[in-house]
């Protein structure tokens, strides 16, 4: 209780509301970086070299973790998942611009995207710590993998959804009920 009633002392909104603050937080740092690049010639070569540069993928930079192959495992699919959220982040904003308002889904998909990274992240950086205690780690590595891999399966989802998804047949369904005052089906 004591935890709860803390976030919910800092945070208030519906869930959507901060799906939406997540985003806009999140893509602040490459909104502006963004911006910066398309004022001129240099930036755009600059932005257009380094997407060039990640066409072979992400690669991961920190330290090696553990030889434990469970663990192993779990650090490439977060590796893949930082990858592609930065990369799907960029192209949906290039795609859209200043419209992406206007497209809430697409920014919910992003930050429930970004929200299955942190908590991988998470997982990630509580394993480690428990990495030289073998018993522990082997019981967290356990309870970790479940909601790991529930969590790479909706990113994986909400990656698809970001390019491939029914979001027009909703717009209209809504704007349909929305002009006849309620469901269209009395």
């Amino acid at each position: 209780m004591l935890r709860d009633s803390r976030v919910e002392r800092i945070f208030e909104g519906t869930n959507e509301i901060l799906r939406l603050f997540i985003f806009e937080q999140a893509t602040k740092p490459l909104v502006r970086y963004m911006r910066h690049a398309a004022k001129s010639a240099r930036g755009i070569l600059g932005m257009a070299g380094h997407k060039l540069s990640r066409l072979g993928g992400p690669e991961w930079t920190g330290a090696k973790p553990t030889s434990e192959a469970r663990l192993v495992e779990l650090v490439d699919v977060f590796r893949d998942a930082a990858g592609h959220l930065h990369r799907d982040a960029e192209s949906t904003l290039q795609r859209h611009g200043k419209a992406i308002i206007q497209r809430q889904v697409l920014m919910a998909r992003l930050a429930d995207m970004a929200i299955d990274a942190f908590g991988m992240a998470a997982i990630l950086s509580r394993l480690e710590s428990l990495a030289g205690n073998a018993g522990a780690f082997s019981s967290a590595l356990t309870l970790a993998e479940p909601y790991f891999y529930g969590a790479e399966a909706r990113f994986e989802r909400n990656r698809e959804e970001l390019v491939h998804n029914n979001d027009a047949a909703w717009v209209n369904a809504a704007r349909l009920a929305y002009e006849r005052g309620g469901y269209p089906l009395k």
